[in-house]
């Protein structure tokens, strides 16, 4: 990996309050690369998911692996628009999509205070199958190979790792 300044990403969002690290790392094993700050609305959110999708399809990712990338992305985004910046149209969503022949990675930050994703009761449990919180991030930790978080919790990456037979597998041993 090498490190690169991305002083296009902070310019793009530079009437926002976020926060984007000055470096970045670069894995130069990605063939394509998008990254974008966008306004609270689920529209934007789909403008930068559906290029993402056309992107996979044109490296022959194959249909339920693009359908399981487009659902945990989807669920991301939605977190960010409605949880992490209230729907505020003032916030941004900083997203950076990495796609190769192998591996998706897809990093969506809020401008919200951020969640402790460990507090969050699994919705498969019988106590909590009746609740409206949980579900999301079961979707995304069920059909992505790695889902991770920053340590506020305003900030989420997802990896699909191309072949993870087990990836939508893990809705049976469910943890966050």
């Amino acid at each position: 990996m090498r490190w690169r300044h991305i002083n296009s990403v902070r310019s793009r969002i530079a009437s926002s309050s976020a926060n984007i690290d000055d470096m970045t790392a670069i894995d130069d094993s990605f063939s394509w690369r998008s990254e974008h700050a966008i306004p609270s609305d689920p529209r934007a959110a789909r403008v930068v998911l559906d290029e993402l999708l056309r992107q996979m399809e044109s490296l022959a990712w194959n249909e339920h692996e693009v359908f399981c990338v487009h659902l945990a992305v989807y669920e991301a985004m939605m977190n960010a628009v409605v949880h992490g910046n209230r729907c505020d149209d003032c916030k941004r969503i900083s997203v950076v999509c990495e796609l190769s022949s192998e591996i998706v990675r897809v990093r969506i930050k809020d401008e919200g205070p951020g969640f402790n994703p460990g507090v969050v009761p699994n919705p498969t449990e019988t106590l909590f199958v009746e609740r409206d919180c949980g579900r999301g991030l079961w979707l995304m930790k069920a059909f992505m190979s790695e889902v991770s978080y920053n340590e506020v919790g305003n900030e989420v990456t997802l990896e699909k790792r191309r072949g993870d037979k087990n990836s939508s597998m893990r809705r049976t041993a469910f943890t966050l």
